[in-house]
Order: structure tokens, then C-alpha cells, then sequence
């Protein structure tokens, strides 16, 4: 499934996502299909891509299409479809068409984050795009904060108010606020490492399937520059 996050704040957003990618194994035997969950695991997956017009986009859900990764989908579209002067507010409509496309019934969430320009000064953009429900969300951001997809239960239960049974009663659990409008750009940076390596070191400890981890890639985006703070590369490995 992965997780995606991002965290905005005044000086920029912050585009997270880890890298770990699962894939079914379907067979059908004597007329009955049998579905293999998880047979197939990478740790190198890019979910997160920084588009020509220096937007940032995110991706959690389905990782293929036909057969194939959905990066190399994605690498296509940014290729094809967006360039430098690309409009941010036009994105999440051209991605549902796009992907309508090539994968009518994808289940996907993308994050389309960054700035428009408007006459003198930038705005903050953060939108979220459902490509199975074919719907786009534009995200209120007069406040700064953090909005985050995909294997969301444990970072929403380290954020959620929690109770303990004392007897009959039940006894609430100190639980302490984000100072979210004090953030400044590296505490942006901080919570969204923070939040997906707790996922995923939290995961290898529960009997559950593991569907976040690898190496943690994070892009900065300011209004006139866009910073990769983590990015895994190509390499070989050394013996």
C-alpha cells in the first residue's frame, strides 16, 4: 500500500513517501482462483516524482499496471503531458484522465503539491487525486499542517486521543498536540521522516504483512526552487 505525506508550512511542503512496493501472485487451479498476497516485495520503488514545473507528486495504492510497475506509467505522463509552464490547478484533472485511460479501474491516491504564481506573489497548492473515484480534493492550507495516505493506522493512532480500561471505567491517556503553526521547514522535514520510518519499524514487529519500508525519499518544494533532501539512485551493488 505504502505511505505518502506531506507536511506544508510556510516556507514550503514537504513531499515524503517510502519505497517498498508488494505484489499478488493469482493462479487459478481446477477452476479456483488462488490469490498469493505479498509473494513478491522491492524496497526501490520511486512513489515520489518531482514534475518540469517544479511541482511534487506522490503516489500510494496500486503499484502496477498490466503487469508493470507504475513508475515507468508515471515517468510517461510527466514526459508526455507536463512541462515547465504547466499550470499546478490543471495537474489533478489531466492525472485522472490520463490514468482513466491507461487503467480505468486504478486505485490510487496521488499528492500534486507545489505553487502558483499569481501576479506578484505564490500561492501553496496541495491536492489529493482518487483516480478509481475519478475525484480531486484542493486542501485548506491557511493553517500549516500535514496530510498523509495509505497505511495511515499507525501514525492516526499516535495522533488520536486514547483511553485505558481502569475497572468499569475507563481512564483517558494523557495525549499531548502537535505544535503544527510552530513548524518551521526542518521540523517540517523531521515529522515526515519521522512519520514513515515509525510506520514501517512499527510494521516489522506486527503479524501483518509489511508494506512500508525501504528508504525514505524526500522533496522540499519553496516557491521558486525544489529541493531533493533523500533520494535513492541507481547503483550496483558491491560485493
Amino acid at each position: 500500500m505504502s505511505l505518502i505525506i506531506c507536511v506544508h508550512v510556510h516556507e514550503g511542503i514537504v513531499l515524503a513517501s517510502d519505497s517498498r512496493s508488494t505484489y499478488n501472485n493469482n493462479i487459478r487451479m481446477e477452476n479456483k482462483e488462488i490469490v498469493h498476497i505479498g509473494t513478491n516485495i522491492t524496497d526501490t520503488t520511486n512513489k515520489t516524482f518531482l514534475c518540469p514545473n517544479k511541482v511534487g507528486l506522490a503516489i500510494c495504492g496500486d503499484s502496477s499496471i498490466n503487469g508493470r510497475p507504475i513508475a515507468g506509467f508515471i515517468e510517461e505522463f510527466l514526459l508526455n503531458k507536463v512541462t515547465k509552464d504547466t499550470p499546478i490547478d490543471e495537474m489533478p484533472e489531466m492525472i485522472i484522465e490520463y490514468f482513466d485511460a491507461v487503467a480505468p479501474k486504478l486505485r490510487s491516491v496521488f499528492f500534486v503539491v507545489g505553487y502558483q504564481k499569481n501576479r506578484d506573489h505564490y500561492e501553496q497548492r496541495l491536492y489529493d487525486v482518487n483516480t478509481f473515484e475519478r475525484k480531486y480534493r484542493k486542501f485548506d492550507n491557511v493553517n500549516q499542517g500535514a496530510i498523509w495516505q495509505g497505511e495511515m493506522d499507525i501514525l492516526t493512532k499516535l495522533l488520536t486521543k486514547t483511553f485505558a480500561k481502569n475497572g468499569n471505567q475507563l481512564m483517558e491517556i494523557p495525549q499531548f498536540d502537535i505544535a503544527w503553526n510552530l513548524f518551521n521547514l526542518q521540523d517540517a522535514i523531521n515529522f515526515a521522516e519521522f512519520a514513515i520510518k515509525t510506520t514501517a519499524d512499527t510494521m516489522s514487529f506486527q503479524n501483518r504483512l509489511k508494506t512500508v519500508g525501504g528508504p525514505i525519499d524526500i522533496l522540499v518544494i519553496k516557491p521558486e526552487e525544489a529541493i531533493w533532501i533523500k533520494k535513492k539512485n541507481l547503483h550496483a551493488n558491491e560485493k
